[in-house]
């Protein structure tokens, strides 16, 4: 009875791995990611002066406010700015908007790496509130 469920098992997991063609599209995407591979690339950077996020910071971080959920929310606040950076391309003809705002951040951990999600991150904490309110 223990060989015949392991063999059960054994051919479901076989049946989960497959191998499917993959049409023109998938085709094309795929050569050109591997060609990009061979592109020269370049970076441009240029400095920035974080006084205010420093000041900022320095007057919330008493509420228990880090600098990572200080970037979750200007990023947050760019993403709801700009919502075709916040959206995905689906079916092939069209962008679909999302309507909420999820950002992960990865952690590192003993032994690896974790990755929670900030969810609704544009509705989370007002942080000029916090900043305003620790003033007095």
């Amino acid at each position: 009875m223990a060989d015949d469920n392991a063999q059960s098992v054994a051919a479901a997991a076989l049946a989960l791995v497959n191998t499917v063609a993959t049409g023109v599209e998938l085709n094309v995407v795929s050569r050109n990611m591997v060609e990009s591979l061979v592109v020269s690339t370049f970076r441009v950077g240029y400095t920035i002066t974080t006084d205010a996020l420093d000041a900022l910071y320095k007057k919330i971080k008493s509420k228990g406010v880090t600098m990572t959920e200080l970037f979750a929310k200007a990023t947050a606040l760019a993403l709801a700015k700009h919502p075709v950076i916040n959206s995905s391309w689906r079916d092939g003809n069209s962008f679909v908007y999302n309507s909420n705002i999820n950002i992960a951040v990865v952690v590192a951990i003993d032994g690896g790496l974790i990755t929670p999600v900030f969810q609704d991150v544009d509705k989370m904490f007002d942080i000029l509130f916090l900043a305003v309110s620790n003033l007095s």
